[in-house]
């Protein structure tokens, strides 16, 4: 019991003296008010213009002359009996465009009206012109 009182008359002790010291006072600065003009702003760096690259223009798609489009309707019965369709249609509208002219009738007939319709190249290719049977 005795070394409670003694831990009380110590606790106590210890804080009479620190409550009857002072706190050291730190002086404070007073503010000084600024003498010379306020810092002036890192001068802005300006851009690069920006690299403009030219719009790419894509071609159009392709469009059919006023020659072409007759070339398929002319074409369609000289090809319709042929087992292979596309290839003929193919070589006989570049036929067409070539002479500008279809055959009307039967093979004597070509050379009478067309006198182109002989042989056309496509594709470093020779191909003879077809005509109806």
């Amino acid at each position: 019991m005795a070394s409670k009182a003694m831990l009380l008359c110590l606790l106590a002790s210890f804080l009479l003296v620190t409550q009857s010291l002072p706190y050291p006072q730190v002086p404070e600065k007073s503010p000084v008010p600024w003498q010379g003009k306020a810092p002036a702003h890192p001068p802005v760096k300006s851009r690069p213009p920006p690299h403009l690259v030219p719009p790419v223009r894509y071609p159009t798609p392709y469009s059919y002359s006023h020659h072409e489009l007759p070339c398929v309707d002319y074409c369609r019965p000289i090809c319709d009996p042929y087992r292979r369709r596309r290839p003929c249609m193919r070589v006989c509208t570049k036929c067409c465009e070539k002479g500008k002219c279809v055959p009307p009738g039967e093979d004597g007939a070509k050379v009478k009206y067309c006198k182109i319709w002989d042989t056309v190249t496509l594709h470093d290719v020779v191909y003879k012109c077809p005509v109806r049977h």
